[in-house]
């Protein structure tokens, strides 16, 4: 080796780089999703867990007496509100029932809306009109002379 010659140089490694390169995208992707989680409204709690609790199962109850009657319903989204559509267990429609439906939003309460069904066919129910798209529960109670109330709770996404 002369005195002119400097140390050998080594050959470029790009595992390093890559490596740092992946975990700065691994932070800015946390960071982001920091962010979109942090931007929402929370979810909205209760006070009253017990009593939501003892609710919860009086309609666990009825839904299961509603099953006992056989019934099926299909939902639509109707211009003028949401409609059910009772069948009882032999096809034949379900009439004479009165009741409400109630619309609730997770996100919101703002959105909520609670109104009495009204029989505009036999066997057809409309409900009251979404106040804006987005997901909703649908929580219907229909009453007649079947004996146990008629109970239904679903989703319905408003587009």
């Amino acid at each position: 080796m002369s005195a002119t010659e400097g140390p050998a140089k080594r050959p470029f490694n790009p595992w390093p780089w890559g490596i740092a390169a992946g975990l700065m995208v691994v932070f800015a992707a946390n960071g982001v999703l920091l962010y979109i989680a942090n931007r929402e409204k929370p979810v909205i709690e209760t006070k009253d867990y017990y009593e939501e609790g003892l609710a919860h199962d009086r309609v666990m109850e009825a839904q299961r007496a509603s099953a006992a009657l056989g019934w099926s319903a299909a939902v639509e989204l109707a211009e003028d509100g949401v409609r059910y559509v009772l069948r009882d267990r032999t096809g034949n429609a379900v009439t004479g029932l009165r009741g409400a439906l109630a619309m609730r939003r997770a996100d919101t309460t703002a959105f909520d809306v609670e109104a009495a069904f009204e029989e505009v066919a036999p066997g057809v129910y409309r409900g009251p009109r979404a106040k804006a798209r987005g997901l909703y529960r649908l929580d219907a109670r229909l009453d007649g002379d079947a004996g146990a109330p008629w109970v239904d709770q679903r989703k319905l996404y408003v587009p």
